[in-house]
């Protein structure tokens, strides 16, 4: 007998050692890796090496807690069914689909959830995108879908499973267009399966930093989640503003887990990029940054402080194991301890100073362009403050700033601009309309900024603008769509407004909206005639009637973040361009007709 129980007691040593810990969401370190969309291969098309493997490879460290599958793209697809894409791995295009339907039958990667699983991970489903493309049309067809999500992908059973016999652990709403009508129905049908089962599921949502959401806020206020993945980038209140108070809104989500959320254990993690390809480059901070700020939120505010999210798995792993360095610097509690810092640098530097220069108002909603990080001032001066125009640099200026022209003189005036030469205005802005209100085509002694010798007009006082403004009367006041001094805060030429804009001021930063183009926070677009400002990101919503938009003057300052990749997981139109779909050998670059964010 004493030798039976030694050996007993040996055999549960050996099983303890080998046990893996259960994941647990109540835990304030963990880490959410999206995984799903070949984030880095679309960035950096180049290096195949880098691009997104199969889910099993990113769950053989313990540096990544939690997977959702992104995306699924269509709720009610042909055949009454919905769709999945997961870029390179599995879709409807390059591999299977069950009959009568574009539901793609990836049940080969049953095997690696099932792996996650036996290693304390949860792997989820990610519902949306920034498809714009889904709404329930009431909570019976919202409930009713739920019942659907279940018998797919979760504990119920199907003809039609896309990853066999494996049971995900729950869904995440990456709502990033549409409406968010239906969403609370879908939730409490998804809980009412939750509660009948023998297993943990969850429930989480990805909602845009801004608060309250657009398309989230219902829903979040409505319905119980277990977690919420605040994309704290491509916004004004991206991580990059951190130092900000007026940017930085994370005691906003807190306040709302605390008060108002039906789930007062709710865990509120930070959203970030994995790499600088991994969204608009100005909201990165690299992985010592991120660290500094997750663990000084944490310490801030640690009731509901749940870990960190970043976008995706195929960008951190390829940007020097930001996955790692993460999870280094924020383990807590009984993990392992991590080993001191590795890395050349182990203080956090600041924030880019890019995220340090322009205040943003106190008012939060809408918020100007001013508040999200701009474009390194090496590339494009940054824009001045306020409604007086750009900041010219001294090489770049077609019309000095007064100080350089007093006192006039004759030696100090510049020469007249050539035809050839003239920066003011450039040629492509004159448009039609405007009858006879269309100033002359500017000759060599016609300039629309006259240099100082110039008897008419007279010459510009400390307090006149050398580049008269519209109400000058001389030289002709321009038209709406032909401002003299364009604008020249914006890093990418756009479209000259309409000829029937009337809100006056330069409106060529003013793109013309269509359904298909994207938006974001501060963005112009023209329409009907008029000028509105996006107060977030936006698709497929048209002005003057939908909430993401204002009324705005001409002379309003567009955004910065003018990259195809604003949306943090990118469906900039239905399905994916800038995607790669690799079958499961040889990486090989296709694009679809459909335009994917990264």
């Amino acid at each position: 007998m004493p030798i039976a129980s030694k050996l007993l007691s040996a055999a549960a040593v050996l099983a303890a050692a080998g046990a893996v810990s259960a994941f647990d969401m109540a835990r304030d370190d963990n880490v959410v890796a999206y995984w799903g969309q070949n984030s880095h291969g679309a960035s950096d098309p180049s290096d195949q090496a880098g691009y997104q493997k199969k889910l099993g490879d990113y769950c053989d460290d313990d540096t990544m807690d939690t997977f959702p599958i992104s995306f699924l793209t269509v709720f009610f697809g042909t055949g009454g069914l919905p769709q999945l894409d997961l870029a390179n791995i599995c879709n409807a295009n390059d591999g299977k689909v069950f009959p009568g339907s574009q539901l793609p039958d990836c049940s080969f990667l049953e095997a690696d959830i099932k792996k996650c699983q036996d290693k304390g991970k949860i792997v989820t489903l990610s519902m949306g995108g920034a498809t714009g493309g889904n709404a329930f049309v009431d909570d019976a067809a919202a409930a009713g879908f739920a019942d659907q999500i279940w018998d797919l992908f979760l504990g119920g059973s199907s003809e039609t499973r896309p990853f066999g016999a494996a049971q995900l652990d729950g869904v995440d709403l990456d709502i990033e267009g549409g409406s968010g009508a239906g969403y609370i129905a879908f939730v409490n049908k998804l809980q009412e399966h939750y509660k009948a089962a023998d297993k943990k599921y969850y429930v989480t949502a990805a909602p845009q930093c801004p608060f309250p959401d657009a398309i989230l806020g219902q829903v979040l206020d409505g319905a119980p989640v277990d977690a919420v993945y605040v994309q704290f980038y491509n916004n004004y209140c991206s991580v990059t503003n951190y130092a900000d108070p007026n940017s930085w809104n994370y005691e906003a989500w807190d306040t709302w887990a605390q008060t108002k959320a039906p789930n007062k254990d709710v865990k509120i993690y930070i959203g970030a990029p994995g790499a600088p390809g991994g969204a608009n480059p100005g909201s990165y901070v690299d992985a010592a940054t991120l660290g500094k700020i997750a663990t000084e939120t944490r310490t801030k505010y640690p009731k509901n402080f749940g870990g960190v999210m970043y976008w995706d798995a195929s960008q951190a792993v390829a940007n020097s194991n930001f996955n790692k360095a993460i999870k280094d610097a924020i383990r807590n509690g009984d993990a392992p301890p991590p080993p001191p810092p590795t890395e050349p640098s182990t203080e956090a530097p600041p924030p880019p100073s890019s995220t340090e220069a322009p205040v943003p108002p106190t008012t939060e909603a809408p918020v100007p362009s001013t508040t999200v990080a701009p474009p390194p001032p090496t590339e494009t001066p940054a824009p001045g403050g306020g409604g007086e125009g750009p900041a010219p640099t001294e090489t770049e200026d077609p019309c000095p700033p007064e100080e350089t022209a007093a006192p006039p003189t004759e030696t100090a005036a510049p020469p007249p601009p050539t035809e050839t030469e003239d920066p003011c205005p450039p040629e492509e802005t004159p448009a039609p309309g405007g009858g006879g209100e269309v100033p002359p085509t500017p000759t060599e002694t016609e300039d629309p900024c006259p240099p100082e010798e110039t008897s008419a007009p007279p010459a510009p006082t400390e307090t006149e603008d050398p580049c008269p403004p519209e109400e000058t009367a001389a030289p002709p006041p321009p038209t709406e769509t032909e401002d003299p001094c364009p604008p020249e805060d914006t890093p990418t030429p756009s479209a000259p407004a309409p000829t029937g804009n009337t809100s006056g001021g330069a409106c060529g930063s003013a793109k013309a909206w269509a359904a298909t183009e994207v938006f974001v926070g501060g963005d112009l677009a023209s329409y009907n005639g008029k000028v509105y400002k996006a107060k977030w990101w936006t698709q497929a919503e048209t002005p003057g009637s939908a909430e993401v938009w204002e009324a705005a003057s001409c002379s309003a300052k567009r955004s910065n973040l003018t990259d195809p990749r604003v949306k943090r997981r990118a469906l900039a139109t239905p399905l994916a361009a800038k995607r790669f779909f690799v079958p499961h050998a040889t990486p090989v670059a296709r694009f679809n007709p459909h335009k994917r964010r990264i």
